[in-house]
């Protein structure tokens, strides 16, 4: 996962299991399934200034990772 590979478990959060992506860390909830806007983990995707991780040289494939990633948010963030 990219961001464990830079961040390793930094601020509580562990992104290595499901169930530790959903605990969230010291920010608060990563997924909130009921309003996509407050979901910390879309924010620092989509973040204009600092997106986390930093984009892909193919601009296009880094967009479609990022409506994956709300489109799952949105239907509940189900563990598949």
């Amino acid at each position: 996962m990219y961001c464990t590979k830079c961040h390793g478990s930094q601020g509580g959060l562990d992104l290595t299991s499901y169930s530790g992506l959903m605990a969230g860390g010291q920010s608060g909830e990563t997924i909130d399934d009921i309003n996509i806007s407050n979901s910390l983990l879309l924010l620092r995707i989509t973040d204009a200034n600092n997106p986390m991780p930093p984009p892909y040289e193919d601009e296009m494939l880094y967009e479609i990772y990022t409506t994956m990633i709300a489109k799952w948010i949105q239907a509940g963030a189900i563990n598949n």
